[in-house]
């Protein structure tokens, strides 16, 4: 039937398969938090430190309530924007990866006893996951640039220290003075005296 196109998005191109992923997400959101929740914790040390434990519990609601929404109306930007945003506040790729396959295994688990959910909840769980990972990734790349520029400024502001001290001691060791009398100094004039040698001699 070509009249699909024309269809409202929220009840997407296979409306039997939308109502039962719908009603199998509903009825499995608070398993998917947990599972969220403990692949977080077992992946723990895979997030940024920005991102501290008790952060988790709000975290992993938000992560699958954004799939929920992703099931309805396939956003790709607001999922992406989701993982920049969770990736701003710590949450690592790796551990976000570990979530997206507990999703997928607990789906299949699921899929004999609700027909239609592997087919209907696997693609949709891989693209949401693969959004969020895009936004995570890009969030990622973004705080190494950051880092990668500090440590720039950092060794150019050491190596402009270095040079200035080193610039010092040469200025010494090149006009060295031995006093002899009150008011009588003696220094070797060696090499080229320019102008600022010859200020610093005087």
């Amino acid at each position: 039937m070509s009249s699909t196109q024309g269809a409202d998005p929220q009840a997407g191109t296979e409306p039997s398969g939308q109502v039962a992923l719908s009603h199998w997400l509903t009825e499995e959101r608070e398993r998917m938090v947990s599972l969220t929740l403990a692949t977080l914790r077992d992946n723990l040390v895979f997030n940024r430190s920005a991102l501290p434990p008790f952060r988790l519990p709000p975290l992993s609601a938000e992560l699958v309530d954004g799939l929920f929404a992703y099931a309805r109306t396939r956003a790709a930007e607001g999922a992406q924007s989701l993982g920049e945003g969770l990736g701003g506040q710590g949450l690592g790729l790796r551990a976000f990866l570990a979530v997206g396959r507990a999703w997928a295994e607990h789906a299949c688990r699921a899929e004999g006893s609700a027909g239609g959910i592997e087919r209907a909840a696997i693609p949709v769980i891989h693209d949401y996951a693969s959004w969020v990972a895009a936004g995570i990734a890009a969030c990622e790349l973004q705080e190494m640039v950051r880092q990668r520029d500090e440590l720039q400024t950092s060794l150019a502001r050491v190596m402009q220290a270095r040079e200035e001290a080193l610039r010092q001691a040469l200025d010494a060791l090149s006009t060295p003075v031995m006093p002899v009398f009150d008011g009588v100094l003696v220094l070797p004039l060696i090499g080229t005296i320019e102008r600022e040698r010859a200020e610093t001699i005087t």
